[in-house]
């Protein structure tokens, strides 16, 4: 369950990978992620063709889904959480 300022965010994480995504920035929220990271971090063993643009989709979904500002970076991405997040 995703939760953001009172607000349950369930249900709406763009499928699988956005999932992933998501656990991925919040375990990292600490530092900076580069694309190149994510990418390895969705697709482990090879990034498909088009996994740029594959990768831009489901970042655009997931902004959309828990909020534009909550994703920090362009090139490489933080997820912005308070102190109080869990």
């Amino acid at each position: 369950m995703v939760e953001l300022a009172g607000q349950r965010v369930e249900g709406t994480l763009p499928g699988r990978q956005g999932r992933v995504l998501f656990a991925y920035l919040v375990l990292n929220r600490h530092r900076l992620a580069s694309r190149d990271e994510l990418c390895g971090a969705l697709w482990p063993s090879q990034a498909p063709v088009g996994s740029e643009t594959a990768f831009n989709a489901l970042l655009s979904k997931l902004r959309k889904a828990i909020a534009p500002s909550i994703i920090d970076g362009r090139s490489s991405l933080r997820l912005q959480l308070d102190d109080a997040a869990w």
